[in-house]
């Protein structure tokens, strides 16, 4: 491999007929990647946003001619417009706009968004309300009313809504602070809560499947099945030999022809679980692919990320080698992707080093030396997203960061 090319990764893509579409995972770029090229090429760089930072955006939607960036660590819903090649930043109320809430943070905002007669479903993982975007106008609503109650009903901290699945129009999603499912119409904005009638610490993926809800947990604990009709669930917990997964085990769950695929998240497993006989297996063959140690520059912690589902065919990221792989269920065949670009960009000057800077971006590693403009950068972006120049106790302090911020 050239030595001049970086490895890309990333956790949410738009597929189109001739290139996909997508963000970085540990840093800031809208990249396009053509069929044919061997390289993905920089679209932009979301502006008044940090440069250096983990997901900051978790999901994205396409409309006409542009490109929706749901928030998760980023400030604000970036909107890029494939033909004048501009993004437009649409900000956010702040938290404290809506009151008090215990769960609410102004980091982790969405994790998934959903597409509805032309409105944009911005579903809250710690942001206090539902934002719903009309993609013609770029007009913004909030729903909020639903908050207090996820909030009165929580048995951990963990998000509000953790996944989603759409039937006829019906949003279910499902709650990780609480053995809650949240029903959302997206015809009317109605919410309605509905209350699973079991003991646990929230759900994780959801999936809808006729009169039943499939549920893998948020923290720890078996897969729960849920039926609407009797108000009545069933535990699965059998895991097969090897599981292990101290927090958040799977993303979300997927329908097969053998059952339903549980993807992993911090667990080392894709497991196939039987729904006639509730038998939980692992699918060897694609486990595997995501055994190994992480190889060097990579900063995730998920094991599979950008997942999805299409008959026999199972499509993910590798937390572990930035890998993208396509993999055949049944014959374990599989398709390796690695997406490479020569743009100087993404060299990672900052090292995000645990849970600290992954939330506050405060401390930095230096994987290579900086000059002084890039430290300034630095100091005003953390000026711009936090106000902080009251940290900088006494007036020398604050005359030299004043003189840096002005620069």
């Amino acid at each position: 491999m050239d030595k001049n090319k970086v490895k890309l990764s990333f956790e949410t893509y738009i597929k189109e007929a001739d290139k996909i579409w997508f963000t970085t995972y540990d840093h800031n770029g809208l990249y396009c990647k053509r069929s044919g090229n061997k390289d993905a090429v920089l679209v932009g760089i979301v502006p008044y946003e940090r440069r250096y930072a983990l997901r900051l955006y978790a999901s994205m939607k396409k409309y006409g001619n542009n490109i929706f960036l749901v928030p998760f660590f980023a400030n604000e819903i970036a909107v890029y417009n494939t033909v004048s090649k501009i993004f437009t930043k649409l900000p956010l109320k702040k938290i404290d706009e809506f009151g008090q809430k215990k769960l609410a943070n102004e980091n982790a905002k969405f994790w998934c968004s959903e597409v509805y007669d032309g409105f944009l479903f911005l579903l809250p993982h710690n942001y206090p309300a539902m934002v719903i975007i009309n993609m013609r106008t770029l007009e913004i609503n909030y729903v909020s009313n639903f908050i207090n109650e996820l909030e009165l009903q929580s048995v951990n901290n963990e998000a509000y809504i953790t996944d989603v699945c759409v039937e006829n129009g019906i949003a279910y999603c499902s709650c990780g602070c609480a053995q809650i499912i949240v029903k959302i119409n997206m015809k009317s904005r109605n919410v309605t809560i509905c209350k699973i009638p079991i003991c646990g610490n929230g759900f994780n993926g959801i999936l809808k499947l006729g009169t039943h809800i499939w549920l893998t947990p948020r923290i720890k604990g078996g897969v729960v099945c849920y039926c609407i009709k009797r108000n009545t669930v069933t535990l699965y917990e059998k895991y097969p030999d090897g599981f292990t997964a101290s927090y958040v085990p799977f993303h979300t769950l997927y329908q097969c022809e053998k059952g339903i695929i549980l993807f992993p998240n911090l667990s080392d497993q894709f497991i196939l679980l039987n729904i006639k006989t509730g038998e939980m297996e692992n699918i060897k063959h694609v486990s595997d692919l995501i055994s190994g140690d992480k190889i060097e520059d990579t900063y995730g912690f998920d094991n599979t990320m950008a997942y999805s589902i299409d008959g026999k065919t199972i499509s993910f990221m590798s937390g572990k080698d930035y890998s993208f792989y396509r993999v055949n269920i049944d014959t374990g065949e599989f398709y390796k992707t690695e997406f490479y670009t020569t743009n100087v960009y993404p060299q990672k000057r900052f090292l995000s080093l645990g849970n600290l800077s992954l939330w506050e971006c405060d401390l930095i590693g230096e994987s290579e030396p900086f000059d002084s403009c890039m430290f300034i950068e630095y100091i005003k972006e953390r000026h711009r997203l936090r106000n902080d120049e009251d940290k900088f106790l006494g007036a020398e302090g604050k005359e030299i960061y004043a003189k840096l911020v002005g620069i």
